[in-house]
């Protein structure tokens, strides 16, 4: 397909698609000003994409049970997220879902899909 083709469609599709506003977070070095260093989670941008649930499932851990969730996320072709950050929706602080892969790179892309587990296990933003 033509590089221009391919960037109308996408465009288009992200246009129709992507209707929601989520926050894309990295872990990242910080200095600490006393010449070491911080890990943290630092909001590196803020993307519009589509939260779609493509299943969930009930373990017992630690005597308890606990409860997670499997979701896409469908963006723009050329947002920056990578497997290892963290995704939330804008104004909702109660949960997070961690990325564990993306189809960035993939030939003639006209959206990009995002693999990510929703986290119930605290918030250690």
């Amino acid at each position: 397909m033509d590089a221009a083709l391919v960037n109308i469609l996408g465009a288009g599709m992200e246009r129709m698609l992507c209707t929601s506003l989520v926050d894309v977070f990295r872990y990242v070095t910080t200095a600490d000003g006393a010449g070491g260093t911080n890990l943290s989670w630092a909001k590196i941008a803020s993307i519009k994409g589509r939260m779609i649930n493509t299943g969930d499932s009930e373990n017992i851990r630690s005597n308890g049970f606990t409860m997670s969730g499997a979701w896409t996320l469908v963006t723009g072709r050329n947002a920056d997220v990578m497997s290892q950050d963290r995704i939330r929706i804008q104004g909702d602080t109660s949960r997070y879902w961690d990325v564990i892969g993306t189809d960035f790179g993939k030939t003639e892309l006209l959206v990009q899909h995002i693999s990510l587990v929703e986290s119930v296990e605290g918030n250690d933003f």
